[in-house]
Protein backbone atom coordinates (compact mmCIF):
# COMPACT_ATOMS: atom_id res chain seq x y z
CA UNK A 1 0.00 0.00 0.00
CA UNK A 2 2.82 2.40 0.51
CA UNK A 3 4.48 2.00 -2.71
CA UNK A 4 1.60 2.45 -4.12
CA UNK A 5 0.66 5.41 -2.80
CA UNK A 6 3.14 7.13 -4.15
CA UNK A 7 2.19 7.49 -7.97
CA UNK A 8 -1.09 8.23 -6.70
CA UNK A 9 0.63 11.66 -4.98
CA UNK A 10 2.63 12.14 -7.90
CA UNK A 11 -0.58 12.61 -10.14
CA UNK A 12 -2.18 14.27 -7.45
CA UNK A 13 0.44 17.00 -7.51
CA UNK A 14 0.42 16.93 -11.08
CA UNK A 15 -3.09 18.02 -11.73
CA UNK A 16 -3.21 20.16 -8.86
CA UNK A 17 -0.09 22.39 -10.91
CA UNK A 18 -1.49 26.43 -12.02
CA UNK A 19 -2.60 25.80 -16.03
CA UNK A 20 0.91 28.35 -16.24
CA UNK A 21 3.05 25.96 -15.01
CA UNK A 22 1.64 22.38 -16.71
CA UNK A 23 1.94 24.19 -20.49
CA UNK A 24 5.44 25.23 -20.22
CA UNK A 25 7.23 23.47 -23.55
CA UNK A 26 10.41 24.02 -25.27
CA UNK A 27 10.27 27.40 -27.45
CA UNK A 28 10.12 26.97 -31.13
CA UNK A 29 13.40 28.81 -32.78
CA UNK A 30 14.62 29.95 -35.64
CA UNK A 31 18.18 28.29 -36.59
CA UNK A 32 18.47 29.80 -40.23
CA UNK A 33 18.03 32.66 -42.52
CA UNK A 34 17.85 33.06 -45.65
CA UNK A 35 20.96 36.15 -47.16
CA UNK A 36 19.43 37.69 -50.57
CA UNK A 37 22.17 39.43 -52.01
CA UNK A 38 22.14 42.43 -53.45
CA UNK A 39 24.45 45.15 -55.37
CA UNK A 40 25.08 47.52 -52.30
CA UNK A 41 26.58 44.06 -50.28
CA UNK A 42 29.38 44.26 -53.01
CA UNK A 43 30.48 46.81 -51.44
CA UNK A 44 30.44 45.50 -47.64
CA UNK A 45 33.66 45.80 -45.73
CA UNK A 46 34.76 42.30 -43.95
CA UNK A 47 34.02 44.59 -40.78
CA UNK A 48 30.26 44.63 -42.09
CA UNK A 49 29.63 41.38 -42.69
CA UNK A 50 31.41 40.25 -39.47
CA UNK A 51 28.58 42.28 -37.31
CA UNK A 52 25.66 41.16 -39.25
CA UNK A 53 27.11 37.60 -38.83
CA UNK A 54 27.38 38.07 -34.76
CA UNK A 55 23.42 39.01 -34.39
CA UNK A 56 23.24 36.13 -36.40
CA UNK A 57 25.78 34.25 -33.59
CA UNK A 58 23.67 36.01 -31.02
CA UNK A 59 20.14 34.30 -32.25
CA UNK A 60 21.73 31.26 -32.03
CA UNK A 61 21.46 30.70 -35.61
CA UNK A 62 23.58 27.44 -37.41
CA UNK A 63 23.29 28.35 -41.00
CA UNK A 64 22.36 30.97 -43.62
CA UNK A 65 20.76 29.71 -47.44
CA UNK A 66 22.55 32.89 -49.47
CA UNK A 67 19.54 33.10 -52.19
CA UNK A 68 21.59 32.91 -55.05
CA UNK A 69 25.10 33.34 -56.18
CA UNK A 70 24.57 35.57 -59.99
CA UNK A 71 21.13 36.93 -60.12
CA UNK A 72 20.28 38.72 -64.09
CA UNK A 73 23.70 40.48 -64.31
CA UNK A 74 24.85 40.73 -60.97
CA UNK A 75 27.51 38.19 -59.87
CA UNK A 76 28.98 37.46 -56.28
CA UNK A 77 31.12 34.44 -56.51
CA UNK A 78 35.02 35.25 -57.86
CA UNK A 79 38.45 35.90 -56.66
CA UNK A 80 37.36 38.53 -53.27
CA UNK A 81 33.90 38.47 -53.97
CA UNK A 82 30.86 39.03 -51.74
CA UNK A 83 30.25 35.05 -51.74
CA UNK A 84 34.26 35.24 -50.21
CA UNK A 85 33.43 37.40 -47.42
CA UNK A 86 29.74 35.32 -46.20
CA UNK A 87 31.90 32.18 -45.69
CA UNK A 88 34.97 33.53 -44.02
CA UNK A 89 32.70 35.66 -41.80
CA UNK A 90 30.50 32.62 -41.50
CA UNK A 91 33.34 30.43 -40.39
CA UNK A 92 34.56 32.96 -37.63
CA UNK A 93 30.48 32.95 -36.16
CA UNK A 94 30.35 29.22 -36.05
CA UNK A 95 27.41 29.33 -39.17
CA UNK A 96 26.96 26.52 -42.37
CA UNK A 97 26.07 28.09 -45.51
CA UNK A 98 23.92 26.68 -48.07
CA UNK A 99 25.22 28.40 -51.45
CA UNK A 100 22.20 29.28 -54.09
CA UNK A 101 22.85 29.42 -58.00
CA UNK A 102 21.61 31.53 -60.49
CA UNK A 103 18.33 33.40 -60.01
CA UNK A 104 16.38 35.67 -63.27
CA UNK A 105 14.25 38.12 -61.86
CA UNK A 106 11.78 37.03 -64.99
CA UNK A 107 11.19 33.31 -63.37
CA UNK A 108 7.90 34.29 -62.74
CA UNK A 109 6.70 35.36 -65.60
CA UNK A 110 8.93 32.34 -67.75
CA UNK A 111 6.98 29.35 -66.20
CA UNK A 112 3.94 27.30 -67.12
CA UNK A 113 4.19 28.33 -70.43
CA UNK A 114 4.79 25.49 -72.57
CA UNK A 115 7.80 25.42 -74.81
CA UNK A 116 8.73 28.93 -73.57
CA UNK A 117 9.27 26.98 -70.14
CA UNK A 118 11.35 24.28 -71.52
CA UNK A 119 13.70 26.89 -73.35
CA UNK A 120 13.62 28.73 -69.90
CA UNK A 121 14.46 25.91 -67.52
CA UNK A 122 16.85 24.47 -69.82
CA UNK A 123 18.74 28.12 -69.67
CA UNK A 124 18.29 28.15 -65.53
CA UNK A 125 20.07 25.17 -65.32
CA UNK A 126 23.13 25.85 -67.51
CA UNK A 127 24.49 28.78 -65.65
CA UNK A 128 23.17 27.37 -62.68
CA UNK A 129 25.27 24.17 -62.97
CA UNK A 130 28.10 26.43 -64.76
CA UNK A 131 28.13 28.82 -61.95
CA UNK A 132 28.39 24.77 -59.26
CA UNK A 133 31.20 24.22 -61.64
CA UNK A 134 33.02 27.21 -61.02
CA UNK A 135 32.33 27.10 -57.69
CA UNK A 136 32.90 23.20 -56.97
CA UNK A 137 36.39 22.62 -56.43
CA UNK A 138 36.66 26.28 -54.14
CA UNK A 139 33.66 25.16 -51.84
CA UNK A 140 35.15 21.67 -51.13
CA UNK A 141 37.68 23.04 -48.96
CA UNK A 142 35.34 25.53 -47.39
CA UNK A 143 34.33 24.10 -43.66
CA UNK A 144 31.32 26.36 -44.01
CA UNK A 145 30.33 24.57 -46.71
CA UNK A 146 26.98 23.04 -46.83
CA UNK A 147 25.35 22.40 -49.57
CA UNK A 148 23.11 23.76 -52.43
CA UNK A 149 20.18 25.77 -52.99
CA UNK A 150 18.38 25.95 -55.93
CA UNK A 151 16.62 29.67 -56.19
CA UNK A 152 13.85 28.85 -58.07
CA UNK A 153 10.69 28.05 -56.39
CA UNK A 154 7.87 25.64 -57.12
CA UNK A 155 4.22 26.57 -55.95
CA UNK A 156 1.10 24.84 -57.07
CA UNK A 157 -0.20 27.22 -59.75
CA UNK A 158 2.08 27.40 -62.40
CA UNK A 159 3.29 23.25 -62.25
CA UNK A 160 -0.82 21.69 -63.01
CA UNK A 161 -0.87 21.09 -66.59
CA UNK A 162 1.05 17.90 -67.63
CA UNK A 163 3.65 19.36 -69.87
CA UNK A 164 4.69 22.23 -67.30
CA UNK A 165 4.82 19.37 -64.88
CA UNK A 166 7.11 17.22 -66.50
CA UNK A 167 9.34 20.13 -67.91
CA UNK A 168 9.81 20.77 -64.26
CA UNK A 169 10.57 17.57 -63.52
CA UNK A 170 12.88 17.06 -65.62
CA UNK A 171 14.60 20.17 -64.98
CA UNK A 172 14.60 19.43 -61.41
CA UNK A 173 16.37 16.00 -61.77
CA UNK A 174 18.98 17.14 -64.39
CA UNK A 175 20.13 20.07 -62.17
CA UNK A 176 20.10 18.09 -58.74
CA UNK A 177 21.72 14.85 -60.35
CA UNK A 178 24.44 17.62 -61.91
CA UNK A 179 25.35 18.93 -58.50
CA UNK A 180 25.47 15.47 -56.97
CA UNK A 181 27.99 14.38 -59.57
CA UNK A 182 30.02 17.44 -59.03
CA UNK A 183 29.82 17.22 -55.18
CA UNK A 184 28.52 13.98 -54.12
CA UNK A 185 28.44 14.98 -50.58
CA UNK A 186 26.74 17.98 -50.95
CA UNK A 187 22.83 18.11 -50.34
CA UNK A 188 20.53 19.86 -52.52
CA UNK A 189 17.65 22.17 -51.28
CA UNK A 190 14.80 24.01 -53.29
CA UNK A 191 12.04 26.51 -51.63
CA UNK A 192 8.41 25.35 -52.29
CA UNK A 193 4.70 27.32 -51.35
CA UNK A 194 1.24 27.08 -51.95
CA UNK A 195 -1.16 29.53 -53.10
CA UNK A 196 -4.11 26.65 -52.12
CA UNK A 197 -4.84 26.49 -55.53
CA UNK A 198 -5.12 22.43 -54.99
CA UNK A 199 -5.94 20.49 -52.22
CA UNK A 200 -3.20 19.22 -49.31
CA UNK A 201 -3.32 15.53 -50.76
CA UNK A 202 -2.51 16.95 -54.12
CA UNK A 203 -0.04 19.08 -53.03
CA UNK A 204 1.57 15.66 -50.88
CA UNK A 205 1.21 13.94 -54.22
CA UNK A 206 2.75 16.45 -56.36
CA UNK A 207 5.77 16.05 -54.04
CA UNK A 208 6.03 12.57 -53.96
CA UNK A 209 6.02 12.49 -57.81
CA UNK A 210 9.40 15.30 -57.48
CA UNK A 211 11.23 13.52 -54.80
CA UNK A 212 10.20 10.26 -56.78
CA UNK A 213 12.67 11.71 -60.34
CA UNK A 214 14.73 14.43 -58.91
CA UNK A 215 17.38 13.80 -56.23
CA UNK A 216 16.31 17.02 -54.53
CA UNK A 217 17.37 16.26 -50.62
CA UNK A 218 15.80 19.04 -48.82
CA UNK A 219 12.91 21.23 -49.31
CA UNK A 220 11.63 24.29 -47.26
CA UNK A 221 8.42 25.13 -46.97
CA UNK A 222 7.32 28.67 -47.16
CA UNK A 223 4.57 29.43 -44.78
CA UNK A 224 3.09 32.43 -46.95
CA UNK A 225 2.15 34.50 -43.81
CA UNK A 226 3.36 37.55 -44.40
CA UNK A 227 2.33 37.58 -48.50
CA UNK A 228 -1.54 36.47 -47.37
CA UNK A 229 -0.49 33.20 -49.35
CA UNK A 230 -1.86 31.33 -46.74
CA UNK A 231 -3.52 31.68 -43.43
CA UNK A 232 -2.35 30.49 -39.60
CA UNK A 233 -5.00 27.58 -39.74
CA UNK A 234 -4.34 26.45 -43.31
CA UNK A 235 -1.11 26.25 -43.60
CA UNK A 236 -0.59 23.49 -41.38
CA UNK A 237 -2.83 21.52 -44.15
CA UNK A 238 0.03 21.86 -46.29
CA UNK A 239 2.93 21.58 -44.25
CA UNK A 240 1.82 18.44 -42.98
CA UNK A 241 0.83 17.00 -45.97
CA UNK A 242 4.54 17.96 -47.35
CA UNK A 243 6.07 16.90 -44.82
CA UNK A 244 4.59 13.17 -44.67
CA UNK A 245 5.67 13.02 -48.23
CA UNK A 246 9.14 14.40 -47.77
CA UNK A 247 9.38 12.02 -44.81
CA UNK A 248 8.13 9.11 -46.44
CA UNK A 249 10.93 9.46 -49.06
CA UNK A 250 13.48 9.59 -47.16
CA UNK A 251 14.34 13.78 -47.77
CA UNK A 252 14.48 16.27 -45.21
CA UNK A 253 11.67 18.79 -44.30
CA UNK A 254 12.06 22.01 -43.57
CA UNK A 255 9.52 25.50 -42.79
CA UNK A 256 10.80 29.10 -43.92
CA UNK A 257 8.60 31.66 -41.08
CA UNK A 258 8.14 34.62 -42.93
CA UNK A 259 9.35 37.86 -40.82
CA UNK A 260 7.43 40.50 -43.03
CA UNK A 261 4.24 41.83 -43.77
CA UNK A 262 3.78 43.18 -47.11
CA UNK A 263 2.36 46.76 -47.50
CA UNK A 264 2.70 47.03 -51.42
CA UNK A 265 3.26 45.60 -54.57
CA UNK A 266 0.72 42.46 -56.05
CA UNK A 267 -2.07 41.67 -55.37
CA UNK A 268 -2.50 45.06 -52.65
CA UNK A 269 -1.59 47.20 -55.51
CA UNK A 270 0.67 48.19 -58.86
CA UNK A 271 3.88 49.06 -57.03
CA UNK A 272 6.95 47.79 -56.14
CA UNK A 273 7.18 45.08 -53.27
CA UNK A 274 7.03 46.52 -50.03
CA UNK A 275 7.13 45.22 -46.78
CA UNK A 276 7.53 45.88 -43.01
CA UNK A 277 8.68 43.59 -39.82
CA UNK A 278 6.13 41.63 -38.55
CA UNK A 279 5.23 42.07 -35.06
CA UNK A 280 6.50 39.23 -32.36
CA UNK A 281 2.97 37.66 -31.10
CA UNK A 282 2.66 36.64 -35.25
CA UNK A 283 6.11 35.36 -35.75
CA UNK A 284 5.74 33.58 -32.65
CA UNK A 285 2.67 32.10 -33.60
CA UNK A 286 4.18 31.09 -37.02
CA UNK A 287 6.84 29.43 -35.07
CA UNK A 288 5.04 27.25 -33.23
CA UNK A 289 2.65 26.29 -35.83
CA UNK A 290 6.16 25.27 -37.47
CA UNK A 291 7.50 23.27 -35.05
CA UNK A 292 4.55 20.52 -35.15
CA UNK A 293 6.35 19.17 -38.16
CA UNK A 294 9.86 20.41 -37.81
CA UNK A 295 13.02 22.31 -35.71
CA UNK A 296 14.72 22.94 -38.33
CA UNK A 297 13.21 26.67 -38.89
CA UNK A 298 14.39 29.26 -41.20
CA UNK A 299 13.27 32.83 -41.20
CA UNK A 300 13.08 34.97 -44.23
CA UNK A 301 14.91 37.49 -43.75
CA UNK A 302 16.14 38.07 -40.49
CA UNK A 303 19.17 40.44 -42.25
CA UNK A 304 16.68 43.17 -43.06
CA UNK A 305 13.41 42.20 -41.25
CA UNK A 306 14.74 41.42 -37.87
CA UNK A 307 18.48 42.59 -36.65
CA UNK A 308 19.58 45.99 -36.13
CA UNK A 309 20.77 46.77 -39.23
CA UNK A 310 17.56 46.07 -40.99
CA UNK A 311 14.27 48.26 -41.75
CA UNK A 312 12.54 50.14 -39.04
CA UNK A 313 11.05 47.80 -36.93
CA UNK A 314 13.23 45.25 -37.42
CA UNK A 315 15.56 46.17 -33.96
CA UNK A 316 12.43 45.39 -32.03
CA UNK A 317 11.49 42.40 -33.78
CA UNK A 318 14.91 41.11 -33.07
CA UNK A 319 14.49 42.30 -29.29
CA UNK A 320 11.35 40.91 -28.52
CA UNK A 321 12.32 37.52 -30.37
CA UNK A 322 15.67 37.64 -28.18
CA UNK A 323 13.19 37.71 -25.16
CA UNK A 324 10.52 35.63 -26.33
CA UNK A 325 13.45 32.80 -27.04
CA UNK A 326 14.82 33.01 -23.61
CA UNK A 327 11.49 32.82 -21.70
CA UNK A 328 9.71 29.94 -23.82
CA UNK A 329 6.94 29.98 -21.86
CA UNK A 330 3.80 29.70 -24.38
CA UNK A 331 0.16 28.70 -22.46
CA UNK A 332 -2.80 26.62 -24.47
CA UNK A 333 -4.49 29.99 -23.94
CA UNK A 334 -1.37 32.13 -25.34
CA UNK A 335 -1.49 29.56 -28.55
CA UNK A 336 -5.04 29.70 -29.13
CA UNK A 337 -4.89 34.05 -28.91
CA UNK A 338 -1.68 33.83 -31.58
CA UNK A 339 -3.94 31.44 -33.90
CA UNK A 340 -6.22 34.36 -34.57
CA UNK A 341 -3.43 36.78 -35.37
CA UNK A 342 -2.72 37.67 -38.85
Amino acid sequence: MAQSSVPCLLALTLICLPLSLQAVTPPARLNSTFLQLSRQHQNWTDTQWADLFNYFRKLQLSEVFVQWTAYDDLRFYGTNSTLDKVLVAASHAGLKVWVGLYSDSGYWNRVGNGQDTRAFLNDLRSRSLAIARDLAPFLKQQSSFAGWYLPEEVEDVNWQTLEARRELLLHLGLVSRGLHELTPRAPVAISAFSDARISPAEFRDFWLEVFDVTSVDTVLLQDGIGVHKLELDEFPLYAGALAKAAHSKGRDFRIVVELFQQTGGVPLDSGPFRASSAHWERVRAQMESANQFTTSIVGFSIPEYMTPLGIAGAEKLYADYLKGAVTGVSTTVDRERSNNLK
